[in-house]
């Protein structure tokens, strides 16, 4: 009778568990003075940023070392106009501009791919993307007598491939421009038909011969913007929305409740989605999950502990697969360049309750 007595009292009392959770806080690097720049980041979280008052020279800023250094080859040949940076193990790789055309400078190795135009056969080459692998997508054009342009794939060891010639597309349509290639070798391309007037984008994937399958998009989607190496696709839609697609699946909008906009520019491979948008007067970073629909604000998770000037305006531009956001801020007034680097922070919380 003891022994029951003694249960029936500690079943009355409150118990209390503590339990230990993450969560992901970020510390901002200051990268230097802000001026328009697509801040593509790597794996290696090495940061490409065009130095526009300056010939527009590329620079990478080395968060590992906080050190921001220009991109020139061990031969002394510069590289300019930085249009993508990506790492595979210890190669780093930048596509841009160098004296001899488009190039890539891998590592210390300035490789010429292409001349920035060739007369009686293009009048200009305009480099898309480029993948982990070294390949370039990009777009061919003439204007003069009769316009004309040729979606091509390149590497670094100078294949050349029209995709034209490479995939067979339904009701009419041809290609128009080639904009986004993941390490798979997908291709998002524009594709449009002159008589009667249709616009549409495609999705190709490469097949055992070499050869593409096209999927269109659906007529409602919106304007693409990135491609993981899922094949998720992000973009905007003209309601100030961003939309999600997935290849074989309808692609649906995003619409944060209470929010005026909410538009996304890049996709990883941990298919986060980022972005920024108004709600409540006020500009907010967001991190938008694919898998979960769980949504993140930025803004708030940001450590200023050790980071002394006052942060106002961040604007989301870019992320890599380790979660880090590039984009810009106003510091202290200043407009700056910056760095959002990720970290998990062990919180603890309690939970009560009783039992009767």
């Amino acid at each position: 009778m003891r022994l029951v007595s003694i249960l029936m009292l500690v079943c009355a009392l409150e118990l209390s568990v503590s339990v230990q959770a993450e969560e992901v806080r970020y510390t901002v690097v200051d990268m230097g003075p802000s001026h328009p720049a697509a801040l593509h980041i790597n794996d290696r979280q090495e940061v490409l940023i065009n130095d526009y008052y300056n010939d527009s020279q590329a620079h990478i800023f080395d968060l590992n070392t906080r050190v921001l250094r220009p991109l020139v080859s061990s031969d002394g040949i510069e590289l300019f106009h930085g249009a993508d940076i990506e790492s595979q193990g210890a190669v780093t790789r930048v596509l841009g501009n160098s004296d001899a055309g488009v190039s890539i400078l891998r590592n210390k190795e300035m490789i010429p791919l292409l001349p920035v135009s060739v007369p009686g056969l293009y009048d200009t080459f305009d480099a898309s993307n480029m993948n982990a692998r070294g390949q370039v997508v990009g777009t061919m054009r003439t204007f003069y007598p009769n316009y004309r342009s040729e979606p091509v794939l390149l590497d670094e060891v100078g294949a050349l491939t029209f995709l034209a010639q490479r995939v067979s597309l339904p009701n009419g349509l041809h290609l128009e421009s080639a904009g986004h290639l993941n390490d798979r070798g997908m291709i998002l391309a524009f594709a449009q038909r002159d008589m009667p007037f249709e616009e549409r984008w495609v999705l190709l994937t490469p097949d055992v011969n070499g050869n593409y399958e096209a999927e269109l998009m659906p007529e409602s989607i919106g304007w693409p913007y990135d491609m993981n190496n899922h094949g998720d696709i992000v973009g905007y839609q003209a309601s100030g929305r961003f939309f999600v697609w997935q290849q074989g699946k309808e692609p649906r909008t995003v619409e944060f409740p209470g929010w005026v906009s909410n538009d996304a520019y890049v996709v990883n491979d941990q298919r986060q989605v980022l972005g920024n948008g108004y709600v409540n007067g006020e500009l907010r970073v967001f991190l938008y999950s694919i898998e979960t629909g769980q949504v993140q604000i930025v803004n708030d998770l940001i450590d200023t502990a050790d980071f002394h000037s006052q942060i106002e305006d961040i604007w989301g531009v870019n992320m890599n697969n380790l979660g880090v956001i590039t984009g810009m801020a106003t510091l202290s007034g200043r407009a700056r360049h910056v760095a959002l680097l990720p970290r998990k922070v062990a919180t603890q919380s309690s939970l009560t309750g009783a039992e009767k």
